[in-house]
This record gives C-alpha cells, structure tokens and sequence, in this order.
C-alpha cells in the first residue's frame, strides 16, 4: 500500500499544489473560542491577557505538562474582561470554559489577575492552585502555573517552599514513613494511570488506523482513471490533496502519545476523503461536491448529502445528523444505517456510544469542515440523549465516562498587581 501511493505522489510531483480551502471565520463568545483553540494546543494565552506571557514560557509550560505525566491538563490565560461572560465570576468561567470542550483532565485558568483550577480527574487541582498562587510571590503567571504543574505531579498540593520549620526526633521519623507512603501511593497512581493511557491509545490506534487504511484503498482505487487520456487536471490536484493527507495522517499516527493527538489525526484524514470525492466527482464529468460534514453514522461513507433527525434508541429525543446518501435511504426506509463501530475494552461498539477518550478522534472528522458540529460527543450534542455513561453527558458526573465540568471543585487565588505586588488568595 506504502509503495503505491509513494509511487502515486512521485508521479504527481511536478504538478503545482491545489489552493487551501480557507473557512471564514465565525464570530464566537470568548467561551466557545477558548475552548477551540484548547483543542489544538493545550496552553491558550490571549494576547490582551493582563498577565500574558511569551512563546518561550508557553514552550516551557507544554514541556513541563509532558514531563509531569499527570493526565490531560488545559491552561487559558485570558483578559479580566473575559470572566463578564460568565456574569461576573471566574469559577464559572473556568467551569463553562471545561464544559464547552467536554473533555476530561485538570483545568487552569488565569482571567486578569484571577487564578482558578479544577479538575475532573483529581480532587487537589484547586489546593494546588491555591498553594501555588501564595508561593510564587509576585513573579509572574507563568512562574504560577509552573508551580502548580510541579504540585499535582508531586502530589503534594498544599505543601508551601520555605514552610516553617519542624521539630526533630521522632516526629521527624513518622513524617517521613509517612511521606515515603504518599510516594509510594503516588506512583502506583501514576504508574496505573499510564498503562490506562497506553490501553486508551492501543484502542484509539486501531481505529485511525481502519480510517487511514479506508483513505489509502481510496486513492489507489483511481491510479488508473487518473491517467486516463481527457481526465479532467483538477482531478489530479485533488488527488496529489488526498496523497499529502494520506502522508501527514500516517506521520501523526507515528507520533501519537495522547489521545488528544488523535484529533489532528482524523482531521487531516476526513480532509483526504473529501479530496478524493472531489477526484471522483471530477473523473466523472461532474463537479466536486459542497464541503460538507462526513456522514455521522461512519465517517468513511464520505461527505454527507443531506440532515435527517434521528434518536439512538426509541424515546430518546431527535438531533438532527449529516447523513450520506446510502444511509439517508436505508432510515426513510426504515432500516438502521450502517454504524461505525470501534473496539473498547474488549467488546465492539458504536463509536458514539465509546468511552470519553474516543472524543478527540471523533471530533477531528466533525470540526475540520468549519465547526458545522461543533458540539459531537463534547458535551453538547448527543450527550443529553444518551444512557448515562455512553457519552459525556449534560451534567452526569463522571460516571462511566460522563463529563460534568459543574462538578469539579474550583480554587486558587488572585494575583496582586505586578512590578511590587504579591500574589494574594482571598478569593476562595
């Protein structure tokens, strides 16, 4: 499969690259575009931020997230402004921001001098936080974060640098069996964390891999009409599109380490497959289809042709899904539509219906075509009408998966003004 489709970019080479479709930008609240640019990167920071820090200590933050091997951690560091969306109070702010992008982990938030954390995963996110903002002594958010990053990785969240001191003798003594415990303590919980993420990954491998494979066979499919005397030129550059796709999405399947990863993944792939419709459309003698999201039933079947309303099971209210042609036809007729399904914990299931780590997969093939469902297992869309535990929910808690950004404890403290100024916590 590798050999023919290197063969197919070689031969396509020296064909000029098609033009980038760009999506027009669309107005949004500083909720909703904060939580789209965290899908993307995981430290967002707002140029208009009172205490906005450079690339550099961005760079440095996403480093020190890796190395502290404690989940999925999100950061925003936003405007005072922005919290008056929430109606005034940064701990909603930070719950909405969580909620809007549906996904588990820890959650830090600076809005002005405000710093608020939370998280659906652990119950220290905010003691850190607090213990965090009080210990960095005025130098700076970036410096705060950082603490709070080294906290939770410690698992240590409310202890403070320079604390007072300790009596010595046998009080000594039992503080450190006792931390020698919470060490311990501590890395069985990290260590049973990673083979978690290592098992989350496995899963999530073998279903981008089906949708690589399902784009490579549709490339080669048309190796032959592409060189056919009279094939329309365009058709070439929407398949070299598809080639370049098909590349990028094998490289990031390479690289992958989290499940977040995945969602650039799928994203370049659903951009392939819609290349190659427009290949086919072309080789056809007809125009290249209206960019659409990809079916929601199977994201394979290609761009969808139309909305219909539909309910997972009878009772449960109607969303309205894109659907591709096939299946438009098999629910107007009363048949099930052909469901993707994706194998987790052993047991084959509808991808809709998988755990909350398949989110990021499924949301890369909705949100590349303009954020048209911006709301697909993030909480939002199907969340409310499925059984508890299929999906994130609107407010289920956690259970079997379900996401309720309500639901996690908020903290930390506010930051006194810079150039003098200390960090300050009264607003727990």
């Amino acid at each position: 499969m590798r050999l023919v489709l290197l063969t197919l970019l070689a031969v396509l080479a020296l064909v000029a690259p098609a033009g980038a479709v760009v999506t027009p930008a669309t107005e949004a609240g500083v909720v909703q575009r904060t939580a789209d640019q965290l899908r993307t990167s995981n430290v967002v920071v707002d140029p208009a931020a009172e205490l906005a820090f450079g690339e550099d200590r961005v760079a440095r933050l996403k480093a020190r997230i890796a190395e502290a091997d404690i989940g999925p951690v999100y950061v925003a560091i936003l405007p005072a402004a922005a919290v008056e969306e929430a109606g005034g109070d940064a701990d909603t702010l930070l719950r909405e921001i969580a909620r809007s992008l549906g996904r588990e982990g820890t959650y830090g938030l600076i809005a002005g001098r405000a710093f608020r954390a939370g998280s659906t995963t652990r119950r220290d996110a905010d003691e850190a936080a607090t213990a965090a903002a009080r210990d960095a002594q005025g130098r700076g958010a970036a410096v705060a974060l950082e603490g709070w990053i080294d906290r939770l990785a410690d698992g240590s969240p409310g202890s403070g640098a320079g604390g007072s001191g300790a009596p010595m003798g046998g009080t000594l003594i039992v503080l450190g069996v006792l931390g020698g415990g919470a060490l311990v303590v501590a890395g069985v919980s990290r260590r049973r964390r990673r083979r978690e993420v290592e098992a989350q990954l496995a899963e999530l491998r073998d279903a981008a891999h089906d949708d690589l494979v399902a784009l490579g066979e549709d490339v080669r499919s048309v190796d032959l009409d592409i060189e056919m005397p009279g094939a329309d030129p365009r058709a070439r550059d929407q398949l070299r599109h598809a080639l370049a796709a098909y590349e990028k999405a094998e490289a990031g399947l390479d690289r992958a380490r989290h499940p977040d990863d995945f969602e650039h993944i799928t994203a370049t792939i659903e951009d392939g497959r819609f290349a190659m419709a427009a290949c086919r459309a072309l080789l056809d003698g007809r125009e290249p289809p209206q960019r659409r999201p990809p079916c929601f039933f199977d994201p394979r079947h290609g761009p969808s042709t139309d909305d219909v309303l539909w309910a997972p099971e009878p009772g449960l209210p109607e969303r309205e899904v894109p659907v591709c042609a096939a299946d438009a036809v098999r629910l107007a007729t009363g048949h099930d539509p052909q469901t993707r399904h994706v194998r987790t914990g052993g047991e084959l299931v509808p991808y809709y219906a998988a755990p909350a780590h398949f989110g990021p997969w499924a949301g890369g093939f909705f949100g590349a075509t303009g954020g048209l469902l911006p709301g697909l297992l993030m909480g939002g869309m199907l969340g409310s009408m499925l059984s508890p535990g299929m999906a994130w929910g609107d407010g289920g808690g956690l259970d079997g998966g379900g996401f309720d950004a309500g639901g996690f404890d908020v903290g930390g403290g506010d930051f006194g003004g810079f150039g003098g100024g200390d960090f300050g916590g009264g607003d727990l």
